[in-house]
C-alpha cells in the first residue's frame, strides 16, 4: 500500500506538491501564531509581577490607601 502511495506522489509531483506546501504553511503560521499569543501574555505577566513586587511604584495617595483591594491591576481582572 505504501509503495503504490509513494509511486502516486512521485509520477505527478505537480498534485502532490501543493497540498504539501499548503499543510507546511499552516503548520508553520499555526506555530508563529502560538508562540507570538504566549510570549505576550507571560511579558503582561512578568511586567504585573514587576510592578507589584518591589519596584518603585509612583502612586496617588487614595491608591496607596486602597492598595490592598489592589486596584487597577490584572489581578482584579483574573
Amino acid at each position: 500500500m505504501i509503495k503504490f502511495l509513494l509511486k502516486g506522489l512521485f509520477r505527478d509531483k505537480s498534485r502532490s506538491l501543493l497540498p504539501l506546501i499548503v499543510v507546511a504553511i499552516g503548520v508553520a503560521l499555526t506555530v508563529f501564531a502560538r508562540g507570538y499569543i504566549k510570549g505576550l501574555m507571560v511579558d503582561m505577566i512578568e511586567k504585573t509581577a514587576q510592578l507589584t513586587t518591589g519596584h518603585v511604584k509612583v502612586a496617588t495617595k487614595a491608591y496607596s490607601e486602597n492598595m490592598d483591594q489592589l486596584p487597577m491591576t490584572w489581578h482584579c481582572l483574573m
